[in-house]
């Protein structure tokens, strides 16, 4: 497999993922399952590291202790012997809190600084967090806001026949909408 195509077929970032969960004095078997669990892995990391609308409330003293448990374990990694699969699995520690910390309810300060934290962390590896796709998309973030707000207005008058046609039409466009207890969330698809 040619780096090359790697990168065409959109899984440059998930290589990459890939190699670092290795220790570089072992040999690394490349298998597309493998691709493909690092491409997952690499999913579940970019949904905590999307950026926060607003945050309320108080601090969650315990996810700062787990976001300085991460911070203290990565460098850790990185400074004995430049051990990334020690680091990574820090990142996915990190990032199942956040995940955790955002579906309880109403993100807390917390909840932003942990998210710069691990893209701060991915960074040093290179990894970049960033939803290309959803980058794309960012310029036209508030309409699809906007979007869903009417969407909601819709399903709650009972309009569903409308309110499906956007919600259709936004999976055209590439919008995933993912309806939650929270409210309606959205990312590229």
């Amino acid at each position: 497999v040619r780096l090359r195509e790697l990168s065409e077929r959109g899984r440059a970032m998930a290589f990459r993922l890939m190699v670092l969960q290795s220790h570089y004095r072992a040999p690394l078997t490349y298998s597309d399952e493998g691709l493909e669990a690092a491409n997952n892995g690499l999913e579940r990391l970019r949904v905590a590291a999307r950026p926060i609308d607003r945050t309320g409330g108080e601090r969650d003293a315990d996810l700062d202790a787990r976001v300085d448990r991460a911070v203290e374990t990565f460098h850790t990694a990185m400074l004995d012997d430049f051990d990334p699969p020690v680091a990574i699995s820090a990142l996915f520690d990190l990032g199942r809190a956040i995940n955790r910390a955002r579906a309880a309810g109403e993100p807390s300060p917390s909840v932003a600084d942990a998210r710069q934290a691990l893209v701060d962390l991915a960074n040093i590896l290179g990894l970049n967090l960033a939803d290309e796709a959803q980058d794309g998309l960012l310029e036209a973030a508030p309409f699809i806001d906007l979007l869903i707000d009417l969407r909601t207005e819709l399903r709650a008058a009972k309009q569903y026949a409308i309110a499906d046609t956007i919600r259709a039409r936004l999976t055209q466009l590439g919008v995933a909408l993912e309806d939650t207890k929270q409210g309606t969330t959205w990312k590229a698809s």
